[in-house]
């Protein structure tokens, strides 16, 4: 069995007074290693939360850093509107994070686990998750990785000159 830490969302030292775990690169770390580097214990990568704080860590370099690790069980793939205090989560076009490019580095680190859409938006009443906005998603990821995955193939293809 192994276990999967996500960051506090929003990631903030405390919410209300109480301790948060996880708020950024250095708490995984520090997790990481009180746990021995056990490979048992990982990370679900939320790239909203870094996107979420300016404080949270270099997110492309993390993504480098973890994979070598083999520390990175799930991605959470999210984007929003910009960092806290004032952020909104949006459609994975419409933030500032760079989608493609994370997913790029992700692929180019090695990463080959599970890569998950991260709360799509609710149905109008409020109740539970909107089929049509999860589909959406979907559609979006499986579209760059399709993108991407040509590109590397001709990558290599072409003896490693990036296309």
């Amino acid at each position: 069995m192994r276990l999967a830490l996500h960051p506090n969302d929003p990631p903030v030292p405390d919410v209300c007074g109480v301790p948060s775990l996880i708020w950024n690169t250095e708490c995984y770390k520090k997790a990481f290693a009180l746990a021995g580097n056990s490979p048992y214990l990982g990370m679900k990568m939320c790239v909203g939360c870094w996107l979420e704080s300016e404080n949270f860590g270099d997110l492309m370099e993390d993504i480098r850093t973890f994979t070598e690790q083999g520390k990175i069980f799930v991605v959470h793939f999210r984007n929003v509107s910009g960092t806290m205090p004032y952020f909104e989560e949006t459609l994975l076009e419409d933030g500032y994070g760079d989608m493609h490019a994370i997913l790029e580095q992700l692929a180019r680190c090695g990463y080959d686990g599970p890569l998950n859409i991260d709360h799509s938006f609710f149905n109008p009443d409020g109740k539970g998750m909107s089929k049509i906005s999860e589909a959406y998603f979907l559609g979006y990821l499986k579209g760059m990785l399709g993108g991407l995955e040509r590109r590397l193939k001709l990558e290599k293809e072409n003896g490693g000159k990036r296309a």
